[in-house]
Formats: structure tokens, C-alpha cells, sequence
């Protein structure tokens, strides 16, 4: 500044932040596996639910229980796993899927 009063200089930086945490589109396709993983372990879930509460169902009809604290545990049973079933499939179910 003091050799020649009438020069400047100016320095430019600039930062993709979103380029530091990945690539574009690698958060989102990172996004997109968790929630197709999320997807498949609730489908198996809601299968092996589904066919719980047939067999429970089918044992409740070709064996009854003889006393009737039995049947109604076994009644119960059915009922907690359709429950279950309904609360990870948002009410598919009771809104009339299969028994």
C-alpha cells in the first residue's frame, strides 16, 4: 500500500459444504437404502406376525383349551397379535385384511 497507493488485491475462496459430508446425491441415495432396509426387516416382521396369529387361530379351533382361563389366554393371544400386526401395517388388518 505504501509503493502504490492505488493497487488492491482481493482473494475469493469458496467451500461446496454439502461436498464435505459426500458426493452430491450419496446422502440421499444413503437415504434411500436405510429406508428400503427399514422397509424389508417391517415386512418380515409383519409376516412372521401374520402367520403367528393363523396357527394360534387354527390351534384355538382344532384344540380348544378344556378350561376356559385356557381358551380365553389363547383368544387373548390372537388378539395381541393382530394388534401387533395392525400397528406395523397402520391398521391393514382390522380395516378388513385377511383374518
Amino acid at each position: 500500500v505504501r509503493l502504490e497507493p492505488g493497487a488492491a488485491v482481493i482473494l475469493r475462496a469458496t467451500w461446496d459444504l454439502g461436498g464435505l459430508a459426500g458426493p452430491r446425491g450419496e446422502l440421499a441415495a444413503a437415504a434411500r437404502i436405510a429406508r428400503a432396509r427399514a422397509r424389508e426387516a417391517a415386512v418380515r416382521r409383519a409376516t412372521d406376525l401374520f402367520f403367528a396369529r393363523r396357527r394360534a387361530l387354527v390351534a384355538l379351533l382344532l384344540a380348544p383349551p378344556a378350561s376356559s382361563l385356557a381358551r380365553a389366554d389363547a383368544e387373548i393371544e390372537v388378539d395381541r397379535l393382530g394388534a401387533e400386526l395392525d400397528a406395523l401395517t397402520g391398521g391393514l388388518l382390522s380395516r378388513g385384511g385377511r383374518p
